[in-house]
């Protein structure tokens, strides 16, 4: 192999490691800038990778990951066992509840929906694999962060805009704090609205075999089921159930997740 095409092979990982850390649309300038590349080096390899479905780019010219890519990721992910040993509670916990089951998987500063079972209501909660969501919003991602490591947590929370995506309403740190001290203690949070108007979900944290949290797995759906008593019981219980029969799975294996998140970002 060439200097050539070794210097073309480092710079594309430069532009998709741009990505890394929770960057989810870059400019053309933007990535010059984090790549330390001319725009025109940068727009050329750019313009390939959304050829390839592993970037796209919007008609404002900004440049975003592709599933292309994600699916790349996923097939990796699964080569660990990891969406095989999920199934199972994924479609327990929709046969027991009836609403759409995720598993979520922290990425950067975001979560990702690696695996989904869902709803067969006509009226349903259907995020598709890869679909990311703010660290800060919804039952999926905070039934994760609540359980990080305390500093990882804190720097996490320091760079985010608190901003609930479903009503634009801004989080008050000291609010957002409690609440995941309450997961912690009750294993489990219920959010409505967060990531979407009208929409409800449960999550509950998902511990590899080293006992990190690394996934959640979330039940999903309209408020104006789930807000039902005896529907949310049983979403609850959905959503536990699977995240402690994966985390046992996990567990007996000895399986360590250390590399799904970075896997997952890209």
């Amino acid at each position: 192999m060439s200097d050539n095409d070794n210097r073309s092979i480092s710079r594309t990982f430069a532009i998709l490691r741009a990505f890394e850390g929770g960057a989810r649309r870059l400019t053309l300038t933007e990535l010059a800038t984090t790549c330390g590349l001319n725009k025109t080096t940068v727009l050329r390899i750019a313009r390939s990778l959304v050829a390839e479905g592993v970037l796209q780019r919007d008609q404002s010219g900004t440049f975003s990951v592709a599933y292309g890519l994600l699916a790349l990721a996923i097939a990796e992910i699964g080569s660990n066992g990891l969406l095989e040993l999920a199934a199972g509670p994924l479609e327990a916990a929709r046969n027991t509840c009836g609403e759409t089951v995720q598993l979520n998987v922290l990425s950067g500063n975001e979560v990702v929906v690696l695996a989904h079972r869902v709803s067969r209501h006509p009226l349903r909660w259907d995020q598709p694999p890869g679909r990311r969501s703010p660290v800060h919003a919804g039952a999926a991602s905070l039934s994760i962060l609540a359980f990080l490591d305390e500093n990882k947590a804190s720097a996490m929370l320091a760079e985010a805009d608190l901003v609930l995506p479903g009503s634009g309403r801004r989080l008050e740190l000291p609010d957002l704090l409690s609440r995941l001290e309450t997961t912690r203690r009750q294993g489990y949070i219920v959010t409505s609205g967060e990531r979407i108007a009208g929409g409800w979900g449960v999550g509950a944290p998902v511990f590899d075999g080293a006992g990190q949290v690394f996934a959640s797995v979330s039940v999903n759906g309209p408020i104006s089921r789930l807000m039902q008593d005896n529907v949310q019981a049983n979403a609850i219980r959905a959503a536990r159930e699977a995240a402690e029969a994966l985390s046992l799975a996990l567990k007996r294996n000895g399986t360590s997740m250390e590399g799904v998140a970075a896997s997952a970002a890209t």
